[in-house]
């Protein structure tokens, strides 16, 4: 199934879980990202969210399973 882009502006439960990890995210950090990815979100979360700690040099770790590892593969975090 394909899913469109977030929008990290409109979707109110991205903006309040980003908007703090935005300000704290800093070049050389270590982002761990895994679980289950809640209900209203698609399982492409994993891998926006990677995408945006990749722009800022950080280094990312991705534990998840089914559709939001498959997905957040795609955004290749460090490991």
């Amino acid at each position: 199934m394909a899913y469109p882009p977030l929008d990290f502006e409109k979707e109110p439960q991205i903006r309040l879980f980003l908007g703090p990890l935005k300000r704290r995210l800093q070049a050389g950090d270590w982002l761990v990202i895994g679980g289950s990815v809640p209900p209203p979100l698609p399982p492409t979360v994993y891998a926006e969210v990677i995408t945006l700690a990749k722009s800022r040099d950080v280094i990312t770790v991705l534990d998840a399973d089914g559709p939001a590892l498959a997905a957040g593969i795609e955004a290749k975090p460090f490991m």
